[in-house]
């Protein structure tokens, strides 16, 4: 007798299909690849077409705005560099900001330091002080700043706008280094003393070193916050008549003005310099922004647009009206 064993096979149920979900997750990119290229066409049209401008001339840009140019030219840019004397104010601007920022690293670092490391009820006061210095607005130092580097002698120069900035960003090194010193162990400072090294060799050869991942945030930081900086530049230069040697970029780039509008400049003089002259058409050419009144040509006198001119109105300086046109050779200055 031969025994069998029971059938156990069963019939196996399909697997479910994942085609609907995959259709789905592919409906989803798909909107959502969509939906950033919108959002990059609408950041980048701008930018585009604003390079587009630059490379045509007024008479194609005032026939055919949104068309491809007829006519590629590089005549903008070269007007713009040589408007701005570029290469000038590209190293006054890189000098004052490398300046303040070296001070600032230099500075803030050998602040920081000892700060960190000594423990006692001052060094927590001044690491305080330093603190409750980032809390002050920079528009509540002008005024002091400026009256600081008058009589100091420095205003007009290089080192009143390199001291005021790495003045104010002091202390937020100072915070940023004491902070980074603190993680560092102690010990290493420990060795280069065993091994003879005094403070300053300390100094250079160990915490510096080893503050430069800080550093290199601090420097990024740094540059962009004093390379965009306009107010301290334009406190601490003050001549009448800008040297455009002493120009920065962020100060240069707003005198830029439509070449199809006669412009009708005023700047002030001092009282005691009244007469009637002409001034060099350069110097006119120079007249800063802040110091000037820009009204068009034949369409009324000019408006009132700040200090030095209602300081003209209440008889503390005389106006020196200033009429530049499209030519050249057709700018002159006349009181």
């Amino acid at each position: 007798m031969t025994l069998t064993a029971p059938s156990t096979t069963r019939a196996l149920s399909p697997a479910p299909s994942d085609a609907a979900p995959r259709r789905r997750r592919r409906l989803r990119s798909g909107a959502s690849h969509v939906g950033l290229l919108l959002v990059t066409l609408v950041v980048v049209a701008p930018i585009l077409l604003m390079v587009k401008v630059s490379l045509q001339s007024d008479a194609d840009v005032a026939a055919h705005p949104l068309s491809w140019p007829s006519h590629w030219s590089l005549h903008n840019y070269v007007a713009a560099v040589r408007a701005m004397n570029y290469g000038r104010t590209l190293f006054n601007t890189v000098l004052i900001t490398g300046g303040a920022a070296v001070l600032v690293i230099l500075a803030g670092s050998l602040a920081a330091w000892p700060m960190s490391r000594i423990s006692r009820r001052w060094t927590r006061a001044v690491y305080q002080l330093f603190v409750a210095g980032l809390t002050v607005p920079v528009f509540v130092m002008i005024t002091p700043l400026y009256m600081f580097m008058r009589d100091l002698g420095l205003l007009d120069s290089y080192a009143s706008v390199i001291l005021a900035e790495a003045a104010i960003s002091l202390p937020f090194a100072v915070l940023f280094f004491t902070s980074f010193l603190r993680s560092v162990p102690v010990e290493l400072e420990e060795a280069a003393a065993i091994d003879g090294a005094g403070p300053l060799r300390t100094y250079w050869h160990v915490i510096l070193p080893v503050l430069r991942p800080a550093t290199a945030t601090l420097v990024i930081t740094l540059t962009l916050a004093i390379w965009n900086d306009l107010v301290i530049p334009l406190v601490l230069l003050t001549l009448i008549l800008i040297d455009i040697d002493h120009e920065e970029v962020p100060r240069v780039t707003p005198n830029f003005t439509s070449e199809r509008h006669p412009l009708r400049l005023r700047v002030t003089q001092p009282r005691g310099q009244r007469g009637r002259h002409s001034l060099p058409a350069d110097r006119c050419r120079r007249a800063g922004p802040s110091r000037c009144l820009q009204t068009p040509a034949g369409h009324g006198p000019p408006r009132p647009a700040g200090l030095a001119d209602r300081q003209a109105e209440q008889g503390h300086f005389t106006p020196l009206l200033c009429t530049r046109a499209c030519a050249p050779t057709t700018r002159s200055c006349t009181s």
